[in-house]
């Protein structure tokens, strides 16, 4: 019974902590219930608005959305069925930067099958329901993973669901991130909790169907879990192996030799959010048309890649952690995945929804954890995603607008607008990755002993 009472509750607080805890940090209870009321009604507007435009007009058949990304796994399942080339549209496309086609593995092809069993119309507001549900339960899976627990999560994850550009985006145009969205929401959480098997399982399954989640593997290894290296390995074997037993050695082959090759090369499309297109639009370099590769584009691209490498291998700790700083080292390891593909367009900023509940999370618990620099860093990456990115997106579209930008003295200018999402996500992962790293290395310093009981909660263990 005398482990049990915690002794501190014993002890009569003094005159300035009473005061403190009164004072200006905790917000008056009244602007709480309203600002509850304001972010309830707020999303119950947003979820009715989604249901009005993603649930009821595809019914009708007045739904507006361009779905070509759709259109192009529906092509790959009717290949599969009818046993023609896979990769076609995508290999005999005319040199662009935008690219269009099926460009995922062999697996993914023989998974996405089902969609040439039905009717296209059916199948493709099947698609759009499967890509909101994914969306709506990866944002409920995070927030209830990394958010306090006092907080409005459902309120929250309905906001991100249906009002988020990074997110709806997705509905609009058929694409398959709300997917790895999902899968890496149920990541997180097995990081947290320390699920070995299964975070190996799901960063597998990730990586099969696009490649860039394969760098969370250095999570893994830092964090010297094994059994979860075995398991991703081998799940991306069985994806490998599924795509050739399925379709054969041949189309892995065409995926390998004429597919990879072109989602290499450099891209400074204005939609390409990693660090490879904003030096490549640095340079003015593959805006518009492609162009061969730049080897000082590729140098530059490669060390600032080799240092955010080093930065998240010293920031993530085998010991044992709390909850919050393994939701940020993840955070680190997501930001890292978007930065360091050769093309990551702004939808797959989806999983920002991650990285802002992480980081949010973790600045929360105390002064400690909330340094200038990284709260700053996230404010400016969640304007630059939701807000600048979508703005820029709506005004700027067509390839005639763009081109006749292109020869205005202002179009350098508007390329690196065009890139501050990426920049914002490199400077959040700069001061994260620092944070962390100092807390790791305090931890072990004899001032934990003196610090504040929030910074002691949070480096002890996990319950």
């Amino acid at each position: 019974m005398a482990e049990v009472i915690d002794r501190s509750q014993f002890n009569v607080p003094a005159p300035d902590a009473s005061s403190d805890r009164q004072g200006g940090d905790r917000p008056d209870a009244h602007a709480r219930v309203l600002g509850l009321l304001v972010l309830r009604a707020g999303a119950a507007a947003a979820v009715i608005g989604a249901v009005i435009t993603f649930v009821i007009a595809p019914i009708r058949g007045t739904f507006a959305g361009e779905f070509e990304d759709f259109a192009a796994y529906l092509a790959a399942a009717r290949s599969v069925v009818h046993h023609t080339d896979l990769y076609s549209q995508f290999i005999h496309q005319p040199p662009n930067v935008a690219l269009t086609g099926f460009d995922y593995p062999p697996v993914v092809a023989f998974l996405v099958q089902p969609l040439a069993w039905i009717p296209a119309n059916a199948a493709a507001t099947l698609w759009l329901w499967l890509t909101i549900a994914c969306t709506a339960a990866a944002a409920c899976i995070a927030a209830f993973t990394l958010l306090p627990r006092g907080w409005p999560r459902i309120e929250i994850a309905a906001l991100v669901t249906c009002v988020f550009s990074a997110a709806t985006y997705n509905y609009w145009h058929g694409q398959m991130n709300p997917v790895i969205f999902l899968l890496l929401a149920l990541a997180v959480h097995a990081w947290v909790h320390g699920h070995q098997t299964r975070f190996g399982v799901l960063i597998g399954i990730a990586a099969s169907i696009k490649l860039a989640p394969i760098l969370l593997i250095v999570l893994v290894i830092r964090r010297r879990w094994w059994r979860a290296a075995a398991a991703c390995a081998v799940t991306v074997a069985v994806g490998l192996g599924v795509g050739v037993v399925t379709l054969g050695v041949s189309t892995l082959r065409e995926y390998v030799t004429h597919v990879l090759p072109v989602l290499s090369a450099q891209d400074g499309w204005l939609y390409n959010q990693s660090i490879s297109g904003v030096v490549s639009r640095l340079f003015g370099h593959a805006v518009l048309v492609p162009q061969a590769g730049s080897l000082l584009i590729s140098l530059i691209t490669y060390v600032v890649l080799v240092a955010m490498l080093g930065l998240l291998v010293f920031c993530v700790s085998p010991e044992v952690r709390n909850r919050q700083v393994r939701g940020a080292e993840f955070a680190a390891g997501t930001l890292l995945m978007l930065l360091a593909s050769t093309i990551t367009w702004y939808a797959h900023y989806v999983n920002a929804i991650i990285v802002v509940f992480a980081v949010v999370a973790l600045v929360v618990v105390g002064r400690e954890w909330r340094p200038r620099a990284l709260v700053w860093s996230t404010v400016a990456f969640a304007v630059a995603v939701a807000v600048v990115a979508p703005v820029l997106i709506a005004n700027v579209t067509s390839a005639a607008q763009l081109t006749m930008l292109s020869h205005t003295s202002w179009w350098w200018l508007l390329t690196q607008v065009a890139s501050l999402p990426a920049l914002t996500a490199t400077a959040l992962f700069v001061a994260l990755t620092g944070r962390l790293r100092r807390s790791a290395a305090s931890t072990a310093s004899p001032s934990v002993q003196t610090a504040s009981p929030a910074a002691r909660a949070l480096r002890a263990p996990a319950g």
